[in-house]
């Protein structure tokens, strides 16, 4: 939407009052544009303008390379956790060992003890 001209207010109305992402309350679909927008602030320009140009694994990766920006828990996780197994060859991480990570980590991490805190449901990682 950036790229097609809109500023953060069109933005704004369209996950909020026109609900394009189809959440379950304004509440959540606010959560959701708080989360978009630290995100997407994170990133360079540059990464931004090519954002809608790339194939979708890519677009995958700029949006955890935001994730990475914007919470550095996350990026402390990727960078302890993750690289170990990809350099191994040993992909075991599961939501157990990410949950735990992250529920130990916000309380001894300097950076998101001031931020906040993370929300780890069953089925997927929700970040608020």
């Amino acid at each position: 939407m950036l790229n097609n001209g809109k500023d953060w207010d069109d933005i704004t109305e369209a996950i909020i009052d026109d609900n394009i992402f189809k959440m379950s309350s304004k509440n959540r679909a606010t959560d959701l544009k708080k989360e978009m927008f630290l995100r997407i602030s994170s990133l360079p320009v540059s990464f931004i303008e090519l954002f809608e140009q790339l194939p979708l694994n890519n677009q995958k990766i700029m949006n955890l390379i935001a994730i990475m920006n914007a919470r550095p828990l996350v990026e402390d996780f990727v960078l302890d956790v993750v690289k170990k197994e990809l350099l191994t060859g040993d992909l075991r991480t599961c939501l157990v060992s990410f949950k735990n990570y992250l529920q130990e980590g916000q309380y001894n991490h300097l950076k998101t003890a001031v931020k906040g805190t993370f929300t780890v449901f069953p089925k997927s990682p929700t970040f608020v």
